[in-house]
């Protein structure tokens, strides 16, 4: 279990990617931002040691935290705008919060011990510029939950702590207002984490309303095509088996809607056994994606499976409905490169089996054929 689970609790899994790229583009808007505050921090710092005449040595090795800023500002100049694998955003993310444990430890450890120690002058100085730094860092980070944790306790609570048992009346003071603040920054993450995993469900609903046909369930037009054009900018042979239902107008006419959207439903469903990506058009149009599918011949026993599915009763409000379908299809690329003309092809091979007496299937050649004998 994660130490910052109960504020913080773990996104479902269905939302992972999405928080997962989220988190990582937040991090390349704000890597300079963030990065810019340790630089200014750790050179407010130092300069307050030295002009406090503190030994050099006892402060020297912070320039080692400045170049490891430097060296993730030239890491995000290279990263630019490219697109990131998710794999690779994951360990950047991974990385980026070890690296900011680690800082942010070194820098809290150092700071504590400096204000414990009472080794300069001003005690307040050092902690309280280190805790808004870590304000505004846990503020820039807080798309990452863990990240702003790490960043608000590590860096205001034990400076805070050393205020409260090494300080005067007034030191104490800004140390317990430095942890009201720890409290309040928790708080604010809690919400926002909570709320950004809101705005990712919501998302997810209305990039699934888009996707999925309401009625069927099945693949909406445009998530269709989406699959349609992923498989030919991939090279991958398909064939593409435009579906028309015989005799469903009739029923949708003289049974309702109601039963003919049940019968919609109950045939739909039969079609995802059928082939590999199934979608709704609309009305009673489907199309069925048979991969793997080079030749007429190969089609032959898949599109009869379309045709079997489409023509075995169907049992709605206590009356038995059957149909029968009309398929055309056309192969890739055989038939077509791009997926406006295979959706071309496949209408036309779906008319000219209606035109031969419909429960059937057709392709290009027999669209061909037809033409050449009319």
């Amino acid at each position: 279990m994660r130490p910052w689970s109960w504020p913080f609790p773990e996104a479902p899994e269905a939302l992972h990617a999405a928080l997962v790229q989220h988190q990582h583009a937040a991090l390349r808007d704000t890597l300079p931002v963030a990065h810019a505050i340790a630089l200014l921090n750790l050179g407010m710092a130092n300069y307050a040691l030295w002009a406090a005449g503190v030994d050099p040595r006892a402060f020297g090795w912070t320039a080692l935290l400045g170049l490891v800023a430097v060296v993730r500002l030239v890491q995000w100049l290279r990263w630019g705008a490219r697109p990131v694998a998710f794999d690779d955003a994951e360990r950047q993310l991974r990385v980026a919060q070890v690296l900011l444990l680690v800082v942010m430890s070194a820098a809290s450890a150092f700071t504590t011990w400096v204000t414990a120690t009472r080794l300069v002058g001003n005690q307040v100085l050092l902690p309280v510029a280190l805790a808004f730094g870590a304000l505004c860092l846990a503020q820039a980070m807080s798309a990452i939950p863990s990240a702003a944790l790490a960043s608000a306790l590590l860096g205001i609570v034990p400076p805070a702590l050393a205020l409260l048992w090494r300080g005067d009346g007034g030191t104490r003071l800004i140390g317990v207002s430095a942890l009201s603040v720890a409290v309040l920054q928790l708080s604010f993450l809690k919400k926002r984490h909570a709320a950004l995993l809101e705005l990712l469900q919501l998302q997810r609903r209305m990039s699934d309303l888009a996707s999925f046909d309401a009625l069927t369930g099945l693949l909406s037009r445009r998530a269709l095509l989406e699959a349609l054009q992923t498989r030919v900018e991939h090279g991958q042979p398909f064939a593409l088996a435009l579906v028309d239902l015989d005799g469903f107008k009739a029923i949708n006419d003289t049974r309702g809607h109601a039963m003919g959207d049940a019968l919609l439903r109950a045939v739909s469903q039969r079609f995802l056994a059928c082939g590999e990506a199934v979608g709704r058009l609309g009305g009673d149009e489907f199309v069925v994606v048979l991969d793997g599918v080079h030749h007429d011949a190969d089609c032959a026993a898949r599109t009869a499976e379309i045709l079997t599915a489409a023509e075995a009763p169907v049992a709605v409000g206590g009356a038995t409905l059957q149909v029968s379908a009309s398929v055309g299809y056309a192969l890739y690329p055989a038939d077509g490169t791009e997926v406006s003309a295979l959706m071309r092809v496949a209408d036309e091979a779906m008319y000219t089996a209606k035109r031969a007496g419909k429960n059937r299937a057709a392709g290009a050649r027999e669209t061909s054929l037809q033409g050449q004998r009319g």
